[in-house]
């Protein structure tokens, strides 16, 4: 899962709807085929790809369509803009919306130190997540930060004060880890807080 694939697969679905009026699933996924036999290895994939984008609230699917968002549209309007394009995805895919519960509950367990920065271990980062690609992505759009010198990895400072970073930080880490003793339950009860952050946010 990589921003130039998810970009490539944004750009596809609008190509779909300027020519045809409207974005049908399965000409969008022959189109991807198209790609793999022009490109080899850079193909699109697209169930990663459109699950991304559905979870990220970067597209909606009803049946077999697919609807743009207005998150979608803004990507597609600041398409020459690789920082517009990282911030926005950042703000409204990442930390908002259902992908952010994969998310929030790996960043909750970084640590914070008397500057307030945000930070992990570069070796044991990856364990806090589903997969190395949703770590990838993260670097991919400058949300995580590498300090190969200390050998960890930060939290890009432009976003330690978004109102979802602030009010997760709020929650007392020793409380949690009291209250919940497996590592699972722990992921599971800071994503239903997530929840609770990202549904208040969009009242």
């Amino acid at each position: 899962m990589e921003l130039t694939q998810i970009l490539k697969f944004l750009q596809i679905i609008k190509k779909r709807q300027i020519e045809t009026g409207k974005i049908v699933s399965r000409e969008v996924k022959r189109e991807c085929e198209l790609e793999k036999i022009d490109r080899g290895l850079q193909f699109l994939i697209y169930k990663e790809n459109e699950d991304f984008c559905c979870e990220s609230g970067i597209i909606m699917k009803e049946d077999d369509r697919l609807i743009i968002t207005e998150t979608g549209e803004e990507i597609l309007q600041n398409i020459g803009s690789k920082d517009k394009i990282n911030q926005i995805i950042i703000e409204n895919c990442i930390l908002k919306s259902k992908f952010s519960n994969k998310i929030i509950p790996g960043l909750s367990q970084f640590h914070k130190n008397k500057e307030n920065k945000i930070w992990y271990e570069m070796k044991l980062v990856t364990k806090l997540f589903d997969s190395t690609e949703i770590v990838t992505l993260l670097h991919d759009v400058g949300l995580f930060k590498k300090d190969t010198e200390n050998e960890i990895i930060k939290l890009n400072t432009k976003f330690s004060q978004n109102e979802v970073i602030t009010r997760l930080w709020k929650i007392s880490q020793k409380q949690l880890e009291a209250n919940l003793r497996k590592s699972e339950e722990i992921k599971k009860k800071i994503g239903s807080i997530a929840e609770r952050i990202v549904v208040d946010l969009e009242k």
